[in-house]
């Protein structure tokens, strides 16, 4: 009779050390994911917040609306326009190329490409900050629509017509967790006002 309730003992406690042992690892699984979406979430909102900021003032100025067509070029990976987005009197030219033809190498994550933001100072062109946005973008496209609503085949022909840009940008997770990369997804219809003027 002893020796059945010793092995009962030990079957009984064999399957609480399996079942402590898998709760640990869902645990930490479950933790590690949890990290990585808030690392992804937190890197979408510093681009997202950016982008927004900046093509908002599309077109402004300190003394007035940008004279020329304020949309320099317009593609679905690409948009280069005029403002001043210092509100310093000094116009500045704004690009943000999401470059599929350069892979980020530093993460795992095989999705990943460069986002690229340049600003330079008009007239001159003088390159006044070229900035690697933070890895794992793995999209970005841009939107163009007219005043009717109607969409603009990218690229776009004439930027003039520009009057709304969609903008839909997703990041993944630097890191996978069981083979899962995190996801975070941003996807804004902008309208600077200086376009509708």
């Amino acid at each position: 009779m002893q020796i059945h309730g010793l092995l009962t003992s030990f079957v009984i406690a064999g399957f609480l050390l399996v079942s402590m042992a898998t709760y640990t690892l869902n645990f930490s699984n479950h933790s590690a994911s949890q990290s990585l979406a808030s690392s992804t979430k937190n890197r979408l909102d510093f681009i997202s917040e950016l982008l927004e900021f900046e093509m908002k003032k599309i077109g402004y100025t300190k003394n007035g609306i940008i004279q020329d067509s304020p949309i320099v070029y317009a593609d679905s990976n690409q948009i280069v326009f005029e403002a001043d987005i210092n509100n310093d009197g000094i116009n500045d030219q704004i690009k943000w190329h999401y470059d599929r033809s350069s892979p980020v190498t530093s993460t795992e994550n095989p999705k990943d490409f460069n986002l690229y933001r340049t600003q330079r100072t008009l007239p001159d062109s003088t390159v006044i900050e070229e900035a690697t946005m933070p890895a794992s973008v793995t999209r970005l496209k841009f939107t163009f629509y007219d005043e009717d609503q109607n969409e603009l085949s990218s690229p776009v022909f004439d930027p003039d017509d520009i009057e709304s840009i969609q903008v839909y940008l997703m990041l993944e997770s630097l890191g996978a967790v069981d083979g899962k990369y995190e996801v975070t997804l941003w996807e804004k219809t902008i309208y600077p006002i200086n376009l509708s003027l």
